[in-house]
């Protein structure tokens, strides 16, 4: 593992944890989800966000809820619309 990638994978740690509000870029990097994916989570209602200086951002709770949520096996997190009969 480079250095770079360390001090990155260090940085979203702290975000998650309580640092600064993240962008839509980095939940979706954190999450390995595209930024559409992350968009459409939150117009879903299963992340929360805020927009802050005009930029929608999601505080480090919101996303460490969401995180749980996924953990936990929560059916409308896991499963795509989609696949239900």
């Amino acid at each position: 593992m480079t250095s770079q990638a360390s001090s990155y994978a260090s940085e979203i740690t702290l975000r998650t944890i309580g640092g600064a509000p993240m962008t839509l870029e980095e939940v979706g990097g954190a999450l390995r989800f595209s930024v559409k994916t992350v968009r459409r989570e939150i117009m879903r209602g299963r992340l929360i966000s805020a927009r802050l200086g005009g930029r929608l951002m999601v505080y480090p709770k919101d996303f460490e809820a969401y995180l749980k949520k996924a953990r936990k096996g929560d059916p409308c997190i896991t499963s795509s619309s989609r696949n239900k009969a």
